[in-house]
Order: C-alpha cells, then sequence, then structure tokens
C-alpha cells in the first residue's frame, strides 16, 4: 500500500469519525433532561452505548487527523504542525474523559451514586480543571490548524473556516470560560465550537474523494532504498 492510499484512508477515517461525532454529540445533548440524576442516566443503556459510539468515533477521528495534515504537510508548515499536534493530544486527552465515562461511571453509579451526584468540592476543581486542559489544546489546535490550512489552500477553504470560528467558539466557551455555560449566549457559543467536527469531516471527504498525486511508492521493504533517491 502505498502513502497516498493510507492518507487517503486516514481522510474517510475523519469523515465518518467527525461526522459521527456531531451525531452522537446533538443526540446527548437534547435527550438527557437535566432533571435526570446523572447516576440515573449513567447507569442506562442509553448512556453506554451512545458514549461507546463517541469512543469510536474519537478513535477515528484520531487516525483522520493525524492524515489531514499529512495531506498538506509542506503547505501547512510549522503552524499547522503545532496546531495539529495540539488537537491530537486535547482529544486524546478527551478519549481518556470518554472512556472513564462510558466504563467508569456506570460502575460508580450503581456503587456510590451519592458520590456522583454530589461530588466533592474540591473533586469538582480537578475535574474541570482536566477538562479545561483538553478543550484548551482542542480549541487553540483546530484554531491553528485553520490558519495553516486556509493559508496553504489545500483542502476546502470553507472547512478551514469552521475549524477557526469553531476553535475560537471552543476556546470561549470551555477553555478560558468567558461565557457562562448555562445561558443562552453560552450555549449558542457551545454550538458554534461545534463546526469544528463537519469542518474536520468535510476535510476527510477532500482527502478521501482527491486523493494526493504524490507519494505513491508502495511502502515495502523492496525497491531503491532513500539514499539512492
Amino acid at each position: 500500500m502505498s502513502l497516498s492510499q493510507l492518507i487517503r484512508w486516514s481522510g474517510l477515517a475523519a469523515l465518518v469519525g467527525y461526522a459521527l461525532y456531531t451525531v452522537v454529540a446533538f443526540v446527548l445533548f437534547f435527550s438527557i433532561p437535566e432533571n435526570v440524576a446523572l447516576s440515573v442516566a449513567a447507569t442506562s443503556t442509553f448512556w453506554f452505548v451512545t458514549h461507546l459510539l463517541w469512543i469510536i468515533a474519537l478513535l477515528l477521528g484520531l487516525l483522520g487527523l493525524l492524515g489531514l495534515y499529512a495531506r498538506q504537510p509542506e503547505q501547512v508548515g510549522v503552524l499547522g504542525l503545532i496546531g495539529v499536534v495540539m488537537a491530537f493530544f486535547g482529544f486524546a486527552l478527551y478519549f481518556a474523559w470518554e472512556w472513564s465515562e462510558t466504563f467508569i461511571w456506570p460502575v460508580l453509579g450503581r456503587a456510590t451514586p451519592n458520590l456522583v451526584d454530589h461530588p466533592d468540592p474540591n473533586l469538582l476543581q480537578t475535574l474541570n480543571a482536566s477538562q479545561t486542559t483538553h478543550w484548551l489544546l482542542i480549541g487553540a489546535g483546530l484554531t491553528l490548524f485553520g490558519v495553516a490550512s486556509l493559508r496553504a489552500g489545500a483542502l476546502p477553504r470553507g472547512a478551514a473556516v469552521l475549524l477557526i470560528v469553531g476553535g475560537v467558539a471552543t476556546l470561549v466557551g470551555n477553555g478560558v470560560s468567558v461565557v457562562p455555560e448555562d445561558s443562552v449566549l453560552g450555549l449558542l457559543v457551545t454550538l458554534v465550537g461545534m463546526l469544528v467536527l463537519p469542518g474536520l469531516a468535510w476535510m476527510g471527504y477532500a482527502v478521501w474523494s482527491r486523493p494526493s498525486a504524490a507519494s505513491t511508492t508502495p511502502l515495502t521493504a523492496s525497491g531503491p532504498s532513500l539514499a539512492h533517491r
């Protein structure tokens, strides 16, 4: 398999992963009533299935993110590399959070529902700090990657604009927390921040549907070595 084929398949991973992420995010956002205790929600089948799909989406998205950079490494330069590395680690930390919500929270919800519904304030500070960290990395990373991709022009500029707008909104709403989350404006900022998802899926579709003509040499041990190229 050639390098261009691997990059193309990573584009499909980005398309499927971030499209699935978008669907699951909206389903969870509008499906769980606020008056339902977290311990009750976390022990439901609906919670497990949707969060398991979210894990799958994040795994595909992580693979796809690398492909989105590999499709345009020279064009996006150092700024794009910094952005994609930040976003990758931000999504990786978010994956760890989702893993705990999928497999650990249901156990805690059954064993110690009071702890889940009324956590210690010190524990909340630690959890909020961890969430702030991955949102800062995701928001800042995708903003930088979007700017670099917009300047490069190798992938759809509209998708890059979605990354920039959504990345800044993610920073404002979840990273630096300038806007209260429980306000109408906070809800709007959160929804705008989700624009990064269709933006990444759009980029994935572009990589999948328009593979680069470069890097077509098969990735095998045979053939001329790099030293003679």
